[in-house]
């Protein structure tokens, strides 16, 4: 029996290939987890950094000193979804046509496996999310929209730091055709644009994405959706295969044979889960948001109510694109 997951250079290369096929799930918040026990529907709890204010005294007048403890947000996840993909390899496959397993095998593999991770990413935390914020898309005027989705991020009080524009095909062909796109991208970085980025604008990446609607398009931070990849376990009579987890990425594969066809049989499986993060607080008289320090604290009055704040949905203005 030919076995290629015994390959030293197929373990390490899996993940790293998947990641690179990945264009949303590289910006959101990943949790991952190798030879997974339990079944498909299964709940992950997920910690997300916490949220707090610093405390101050006068100097030299020594004051007690308040002491508070960290919150962290916590996301529960439903592993609802089993992507997976199962390759018969035929004996004249293995002795006259697959010259190279990665590249005839493995990779169209893992790329469909990435797709569905991609769309699970987009249907269950994207566009699942009920947004506080939402913001016209001009295609007359695309830059002006992208500040002010900019403008309700820093209003929600969310870092400035790795924050994502998520594109549609229509508001990405809008941006591409917009010469205020082009002065806006120019960085002034040599740096090579990662795969599915399309430029910068208003001091974030814009990724284009087909698993998004063509006229939608979403501004947020790495933390305001969660992704869960946990890889199944090895079943004890594979002949050979093995999980593998590294960088919020996993992926169990298998190799078995066919009893009946005498088949080689290449399974990839990975148990996925994805939704949005909620947060605990209240917008103050400026429009700013105040989140609460202690989220599970139901029973203070400042707790304030569970709201999407993390993001930013922008749709495609319907008489902008006409006129």
């Amino acid at each position: 029996m030919s076995n290629f997951l015994k390959e030293t250079a197929v373990r390490d290369s899996v993940l790293q290939a998947l990641a690179l096929m990945t264009n949303i799930a590289p910006t959101v918040w990943r949790n991952a987890g190798g030879s997974f026990t339990g079944v498909a529907g299964d709940a992950i709890t997920i910690r997300v950094p916490a949220y707090t204010e610093a405390d101050s005294r006068t100097l030299r007048n020594g004051g007690v000193r308040n002491r508070r403890g960290l919150f962290e947000s916590s996301v529960t996840v439903s592993l609802d979804t089993n992507l997976y993909r199962d390759v018969p390899l035929t004996d004249p496959n293995l002795t006259l046509d697959i010259l190279s397993f990665n590249r005839q095998v493995l990779n169209p593999v893992l790329a469909a496996i990435a797709r569905g991770i991609e769309k699970k990413v987009v249907t269950d935390a994207i566009e699942a999310a009920t947004y506080a914020h939402q913001v016209a898309f001009n295609v007359n005027d695309p830059y002006s929209s992208i500040v002010a989705a900019r403008k309700k991020l820093n209003l929600s009080n969310v870092p400035a730091g790795n924050r994502t524009l998520a594109v549609g095909a229509d508001i990405a062909e809008a941006l591409l055709a917009s010469p205020q796109f082009a002065r806006a991208d120019q960085s002034g970085s040599t740096g090579a644009l990662r795969e599915g980025e399309i430029g910068r604008i208003a001091g974030m990446p814009v990724i284009e994405s087909n698993a998004i609607a063509p006229n939608k398009a979403y501004a947020y931070h790495q933390t305001a959706y969660v992704l869960s990849l946990q890889a199944p376990a090895v079943p004890d009579g594979a002949p050979s295969g093995f999980t593998a987890v590294e960088d919020g990425y996993a992926i169990r594969l298998v190799q078995v044979m066919d009893s009946n066809s005498l088949n080689n049989i290449v399974a990839a499986d990975v148990f996925v889960g994805a939704g949005p993060v909620m947060d605990v607080g209240s917008f103050d008289e400026n429009g700013v948001w105040v989140p609460s320090e202690n989220p599970d604290d139901s029973s203070s009055s400042e707790a304030g109510e569970e709201t999407f704040v993390r993001g930013v949905e922008l749709t495609l203005d319907e008489e902008s694109s006409s006129s």
